[in-house]
């Protein structure tokens, strides 16, 4: 037995040849697809956790917003708190001041009346 020859004529090797190549372009068709809808799934659950965390960081400035709010208020307290009790030792000082000029001048008329009244009985 010699070597058995196929015969094939054109038109059924250009079928085969169109087969193959549909056959390929169905496969590729449907590994895009899967591909396409893998990519859109990532996409869809990336979108989630970007909207949870852009509604954590939302709520986290929220909160610092509200934080920084009570901070001004609790300064400005202070504020109000320390000028007040900048004025009353400032009251403080200036009537000290006053109450010692005064016992100071009281001091000395109350010393010259002893002096005279001293001249006045010894007759110095």
């Amino acid at each position: 037995m010699s070597g058995a020859v196929i015969q094939v004529g054109v038109w059924e090797l250009l079928s085969a040849a169109g087969g193959i190549v549909m056959a390929m372009i169905g496969v590729q068709l449907t590994l895009s697809r899967a591909a396409a809808r893998a990519l859109d799934e990532r996409l869809k659950l990336w979108h989630k956790q970007h909207l949870q965390d852009k509604d954590h960081i939302q709520k986290q400035i929220e909160s610092l917003r509200a934080t920084d709010a009570e901070r001004k208020r609790e300064m400005e307290s202070l504020r109000l708190r320390m000028s007040e009790r900048y004025v009353r030792r400032e009251d403080y000082v200036r009537q000290d001041v006053t109450l010692n000029a005064k016992l100071d001048a009281m001091s000395g008329k109350i010393e010259r009346l002893t002096i005279e009244i001293g001249r006045l009985r010894g007759g110095k």
